[in-house]
């Protein structure tokens, strides 16, 4: 590990066009059948590709948040398919393939979605997947658990076991990985090392970790380097964005989004960690904080929607400059 790339605590902290529907899937489920890059899963040295969490761009249909995400310049789009999403759960095996064909002829490509998914016996849950797959997509960012109080922390993870290597083989048979997100909180997954006991003895390529650096900077300060560690192998993607501590007018703090590169994730010391660990996988950008089209409500639609490439554009920028003095890319 390089001395030089790291900060001091972080060092010291240390010891990766048209055509018929079914031609479409079946092609499509064809080209994204490499869009998993991690090292140990059969896959070197390819190059990043930047996806966008599509929650903040609900406000634009599948055309017009092609558009925004292609002059921004992205690789592809991490769509949400949940309750409230660009996808309802319920019309995903409509509506979804109209999405997916809707990016790919704007040059974008659909390698991960955003579910509640939590369950492999849930059909619901199992036709979103199934419809995930057979279009392509490699990544499923999964929905939250929670504990169970009476159980505490090692009896609630020791009962989410079964249900979590039940929902690694469905990946496992249908062709699609699932990923959980750290989250800070007191959910499943808020402190990280809980993920690496969760995850024990279930392979990555089914079922593993989108990890948030935001999330494990605001629970775990400057200890976010060793919870990081101990997860690398169990990560399948990440997830970029920024934050600050701010303070109300009520007093109460908490963890407020920021534009990329402006708040307090020590970027530097993350990629070069991320290099180190050799963890080469898809990235996810999410932009949560206040957009222009909420900033400006009653601004004409094409004035918004420019201004939005604008920040999209930008975060995207500054978040390839760091990874490029990492010597990520």
């Amino acid at each position: 590990m390089s001395k030089a790339r790291y900060s001091e605590s972080a060092y010291l902290a240390t010891g990766r066009g048209h055509m018929n529907r079914r031609k479409f899937i079946t092609t499509i489920a064809a080209a994204g059948s490499a869009m998993v890059v991690r090292p140990g899963l059969g896959a070197e040295g390819s190059a990043f590709q930047f996806n966008c969490f599509s929650k903040h761009l609900q406000w634009l249909d599948y055309k017009e948040t092609a558009e925004v995400l292609k002059d921004a310049g992205y690789n592809g789009v991490d769509l949400t398919v949940r309750p409230g999403g660009h996808v309802e759960p319920e019309r995903v095996e409509e509506d979804l393939p109209r999405a997916v064909e809707t990016f790919v002829a704007a040059g974008l490509n659909v390698p991960m979605i955003v579910t509640s998914v939590t369950r492999a016996d849930d059909p619901s849950q199992e036709r979103t997947l199934r419809t995930a797959a057979a279009l392509g997509v490699k990544i499923y960012r999964m929905g939250y658990l929670n504990y169970e109080t009476s159980l505490g922390i090692e009896g609630s993870i020791a009962q989410l076991r079964p249900q979590i290597k039940e929902l690694a083989d469905f990946n496992r048979q249908i062709g699609i990985t699932g990923a959980y997100q750290n989250h800070a909180g007191t959910r499943i997954g808020g402190a990280v090392w809980d993920l690496w006991l969760l995850l024990q003895d279930v392979a990555p390529q089914h079922l593993g970790i989108q990890y948030d650096i935001k999330h494990a900077t605001a629970e775990g300060g400057r200890s976010w380097i060793l919870g990081l560690q101990l997860v690398a192998e169990h990560i399948n993607c990440l997830a970029l964005k920024d934050f600050l501590w701010q303070q109300n007018d009520r007093g109460q703090w908490s963890d407020t989004p920021v534009p990329m590169g402006t708040g307090m994730v020590d970027y530097p010391a993350f990629f070069a960690a991320v290099k180190d660990l050799n963890i080469l996988v898809p990235v996810t950008m999410h932009l949560e904080y206040k957009m222009p089209h909420q900033e400006f409500p009653d601004a004409a639609h094409a004035v918004k929607k420019a201004k939005e490439i604008e920040v999209y554009r930008r975060d995207l920028a500054v978040a390839r400059e760091m990874m490029r003095k990492s010597g990520l890319i």
